[in-house]
């Protein structure tokens, strides 16, 4: 009896998950067909490949590839010159950037990660957008963090790992101090705990 009531729990939880996320995919798709500017569609495509991250990351990458592609376009002939305009589809592409090097990450692609990452970074110090600057860091230290635990390192290795892990989660954490963002600070934080765990 008592197994057959866990099970039912279980059950439960997964439909109530699994409706949840139709829900929220059916919400964002009727968005989607209303929305009348790329920006608009750039952010629904974003958010759609949040809700595939972290069950179906093959499908989250589509999507957030979509969001890059239509960045792109914007970006080579924007709807307007409007200084205002190309920054946010440069923003939004250094997100989309971001997403994506989160899906390689989790899926063990660290190379293409690390590039992703970077090239976010990149266009988030142009635009001067700390918030974004300070996601990248956290990302890049949390990434060599996890690089550095590869049992297959050398101890150099694991070590220039760690440094890295270190330098940009320290960069994270003086940066959120600066825009006092305390939730990312905390993030930067953990990334920098746990590259000293490893040490």
């Amino acid at each position: 009896m008592k197994r057959f009531f866990i099970i039912t729990q279980i059950l439960i939880c997964l439909f109530i998950n699994i409706y949840g996320q139709n829900s929220k995919l059916d919400s964002l798709w009727k968005e989607y067909k209303k929305a009348k500017h790329d920006t608009r569609r750039i952010k629904l495509f974003l958010d759609i490949g949040d809700v595939y991250e972290y069950q179906a990351s093959d499908t989250a990458l589509i999507y957030y590839q979509k969001a890059l592609d239509l960045t792109d376009k914007n970006l080579a002939s924007p709807p307007t010159t409007l200084p205002q305009t190309v920054d946010a589809f440069a923003l939004l592409k250094a997100n989309s950037l971001r997403y994506i090097g989160i899906v390689h990450a989790s899926q063990d692609n660290y190379d293409k990660a690390i590039e992703y990452y970077l090239k976010s970074l990149k266009i988030d110090e142009e635009l001067q957008d700390k918030n974004g600057i300070v996601a990248c860091y956290i990302n890049i230290g949390s990434l060599n963090t996890t690089l550095a635990d590869s049992a297959a390192l050398s101890e150099r290795q694991r070590l220039n790992y760690l440094n890295i892990a270190v330098e940009y989660a320290s960069k994270g954490i003086e940066l959120t101090q600066k825009i006092e963002a305390m939730p990312r600070e905390n993030e930067a934080a953990n990334t920098l705990m746990n590259a000293y765990i490893f040490c």
